[in-house]
């Protein structure tokens, strides 16, 4: 019985320590790109047609951006101009915080909470919830409460940045 228990223990050892957070990173001349899951029981304030792309750094999601937006996690920007290189900001506690820890079903190996600014004249703050998939894919969450509520869910794919159909 312990035989069998070892001979199934040890594949699965084998996935979780071949996993590098780090290979989800964007490094020069990459980005996740994508588009906003269709049902509208999953989407509020935000078009059908929304598309998004995020720069992010594994290495760095601890990390506050200087006042130019360099230096921290990441950049997010949506095609309807909501979120124009809009810094993902960390939240300063929450490592502290048993919600670091955030942990939901669905293939999900890590998620990490930002806060990010949206363009224009509301200059409001979004929560942002980036989650790193089993798949090497990103799921990312932009939810807003208030007068303007936000809710959008978008798959995206690291993509090269000099080409669309990669």
């Amino acid at each position: 019985m312990r035989r069998i228990s070892l001979v199934l223990l040890i594949p699965a050892l084998a996935v979780v320590a071949c996993t590098d957070l780090n290979d989800f990173s964007t490094g020069e001349g990459k980005l996740y790109r994508g588009s906003i899951i269709q049902g509208k029981f999953v989407r509020n304030g935000f078009d059908i047609s929304t598309e998004i792309e995020l720069t992010f750094r594994v290495d760095r999601v601890d990390q506050k951006p200087d006042s130019q937006g360099i230096g921290g996690p990441g950049i997010l920007r949506t095609s309807d101009g909501q979120f124009k290189d809009a810094p993902l900001e960390p939240i300063a506690e929450l490592p502290h915080d048993q919600l670091s820890k955030l942990d939901f079903p669905g293939g999900r190996l890590r998620s990490y909470l930002f806060f990010a600014r949206t363009s224009g004249a509301g200059d409001e703050e979004a929560l942002v919830v980036i989650s790193l998939m089993e798949d090497s894919s990103v799921e990312v969450r932009i939810l807003r409460g208030g007068e303007k509520p936000l809710f959008g869910v978008f798959k995206v794919d690291k993509k090269s940045v000099l080409s669309s159909n990669d």
